[in-house]
């Protein structure tokens, strides 16, 4: 008998440990745990599908808003650095994120190649929001429905939900499991996200640049050598978003959306705040029409 006791009680105190080591880990710790590889970018960005059915494209690649004067873009561009606009966009948006967090991560503090425009930047906007918004799920369940079209119009859906790989995502998991917590998958591929801004952030404020900025660069360059201008047409929408700072444009714009609580700040207020860095990198892209093209996707979900 002493021996059935003996190993109920070791089979008890297993499980209890085997229960606690799933239990959700903060999320500062999870940061601290995650080491990049040095041969992966540590922020690769999600492969959101475009949506084609934006009217905001037309044959003419002339959208609502693809057309700005050369005084206005010539303002636009005295703002800031391409390096240093990327680096606050980038923030900004780390910034958005951690609201949809649940355990919000450390702030950014020490950034030694970007000291005073982090200083700034904190002065005018703070650190951290100052809401917490709890993210609803609103698409459909039906996954007959998750046809190309419409996972453009949920970005949450292509986030990948491990930190080195670009896949699973979202949808993998979802299409692949039995009775699956649409929410607790969102949540988590959200914060794992938002981690790797963080690294991105990190890797900035160490080195001054990063794979992603690199690239950002490069298609600054890239849409500025258009002999005819680059269009309002959906394979240059593909081609942008393609970059970090676009993705995670239509990103939080889409959990605004579905959020509970607190206030949505998409690009209809781009030109106050911390989202007028949206706009002024949407201008150094030369394609401030795919603000049009972010409104009419959230447009056809209603």
């Amino acid at each position: 008998m002493d021996h059935k006791l003996q190993y109920l009680f070791i089979t008890t105190i297993l499980i209890i440990y085997s229960c606690a080591s799933y239990m959700p880990e903060p999320i500062e710790e999870k940061i601290s745990r995650f080491e990049p590889s040095k041969d992966k970018n540590v922020n690769a960005v999600p492969n959101i599908p475009i949506n084609k059915r934006a009217s905001s494209f037309s044959s003419t690649g002339r959208g609502l808003a693809s057309i700005e004067s050369e005084d206005h873009r010539a303002q636009r561009a005295s703002l800031h650095s391409n390096k240093r606009l990327y680096f606050l966009t980038l923030l900004s948006q780390y910034n958005d994120l951690t609201s949809f967090v649940k355990s919000t991560p450390p702030p950014l503090n020490q950034c030694p190649h970007f000291h005073s425009s982090l200083i700034t930047h904190k002065e005018r906007y703070g650190a951290t929001p100052k809401l917490k918004k709890q993210y609803l799920v609103t698409f459909s369940k039906d996954q007959s429905t998750w046809q190309t079209d419409y996972i453009s119009q949920y970005p949450e859906l292509s986030l990948p939900v491990a930190l080195h790989e670009s896949t699973p995502t979202v949808v993998d998991i979802l299409k692949n499991k039995k009775n699956p917590n649409y929410q607790s998958v969102i949540n988590s591929a959200v914060e794992t996200h938002t981690m790797k801004i963080r690294h991105e952030l990190k890797e900035l404020c160490t080195n001054g640049v990063s794979d992603n900025y690199y690239n950002f660069e490069n298609l600054v360059t890239f849409t500025q050598r258009q002999k005819h201008g680059f269009k309002a047409v959906a394979s240059n929408m593909q081609i942008i978003m393609k970059t970090s700072v676009i993705s995670n444009i239509a990103l939080i714009n889409s959990l605004n959306k579905s959020a509970k609580s607190g206030p949505s700040r998409g690009l209809a207020s781009a030109d106050q705040g911390p989202s007028s860095y949206n706009d002024e990198i949407l201008g150094r892209l030369s394609a401030r029409w795919a603000k049009q093209y972010f409104k009419e996707v959230i447009r056809l979900r209603e």
